[in-house]
């Protein structure tokens, strides 16, 4: 068994890096796809301008939706 895996400073410290990744994941995403928008389009800025702000959006509904689980889990936690 690993030293570390009941230390809560690394669980949060593991759950900080994935927001982190999550958020921008969902930004890169959203501007590869706009970029590819745009050339295949020709309708440079506003397929990129649309989809960084779908990717704001779904980084940020990421984060929420991993944030509800963790604050869930440790409302059971604390009940048993």
């Amino acid at each position: 068994m690993n030293e570390y895996q009941n230390d809560s400073k690394v669980n949060y410290i593991g759950i900080a890096m994935r927001i982190g990744v999550d958020f921008v994941a969902g930004v890169l995403v959203g501007t590869l796809i706009g970029h590819a928008f745009d050339v295949y389009f020709q309708t440079y800025p506003w397929g990129l301008v649309i989809f960084i702000m779908l990717g704001i959006m779904a980084g940020t509904l990421n984060v929420y939706r991993l944030m509800r689980g963790f604050v869930k889990k440790e409302e059971s936690e604390d009940k048993s």
